[in-house]
């Protein structure tokens, strides 16, 4: 099977010429280009979303890197069945959160990047060719030494006894959006009591079961794929009419007495 390369960036796809040109072999399939600039935990989000849908051996590119050209370190990591290329300022979070066992190294060695090294681009000059070499079968251990380290972005939220504040964490192109509280935490907590869920200010129905439970036009509460809490509105973009953005809260808060 020819080796898999994916990419996940908030810029264009000009670095996908480069891995192909080092690995011709491979498949190159674009996860998404719309992270929103500079968005770490967008990108960590997505990046959880989609890895462990490809096969074993897929190599995972992700750049989002608002301190490129920086002393942040350029990572290469290693868990069971896939390998990831990425800069070390979270992005990675959630894929080493959820793999038991992974080695990561820090890129440094310049046999596995392009010959000029642009301040502002890694995601060609350095990322790509990591990631092409990665697939053609280069230890991942030779690209420079491990790191035992890595960045990592706060952990999910934890509710107090009557409250769980998230933030909105990724809006989709509907104009939905998902917030940092998962459901298994989030229904634990409630147990058999009953809350109501607010957005600036805004009172939110929910958690309902589908989009087309909720009233037309009406802001809604649910648990979508991601199993994690998210916003919506019924045939409208709740972005756009609440206002709202990444890091934007959303309370929810048990109705006592």
């Amino acid at each position: 099977m020819p080796p898999i390369i994916t990419l996940l960036t908030d810029f264009g796809a000009s670095d996908t010429y480069v891995a192909q040109i080092i690995s011709p072999d491979a498949t190159i399939i674009d996860i998404t280009h719309d992270v929103q600039p500079q968005a770490i935990e967008q990108g960590a989000f997505l990046l959880e979303s989609a890895y462990r849908y490809f096969p074993s051996g897929t190599v995972h590119v992700a750049v989002v890197d608002p301190g490129v050209g920086t002393e942040r370190r350029a990572l290469a990591v290693r868990t069971n069945s896939w390998m990831f290329v990425a800069p070390d300022n979270g992005l990675l979070t959630s894929v080493l959160r959820n793999e038991e066992q992974f080695e990561a190294y820090e890129i440094t060695n310049s046999r596995f990047m392009l010959p000029q090294i642009s301040s502002t681009f890694h995601g060609r000059d350095i990322f790509s060719p990591a990631a092409a070499y990665l697939s053609l079968g280069t230890p991942v251990s030779e690209l420079g030494p491990q790191v035992f380290d890595p960045v990592m972005l706060p952990p999910p939220p934890v509710p107090s006894d009557n409250t769980f504040e998230g933030r909105i964490i990724h809006i989709d192109r509907f104009g939905n959006c998902i917030t940092d509280i998962e459901e298994s935490r989030f229904r634990n907590w409630l147990g058999s009591r009953t809350a109501v869920i607010t957005v600036s200010g805004q009172l939110i129905h929910g958690p309902i079961r589908t989009y087309a439970e909720a009233t037309p036009g009406g802001p809604a509460a649910l648990f979508g794929s991601s199993g994690q809490l998210e916003i919506a509105i019924n045939m409208g973009n709740v972005a756009v009419e609440l206002g709202l953005m990444l890091g934007s809260k959303v309370l929810v808060r048990v109705i006592t007495g």
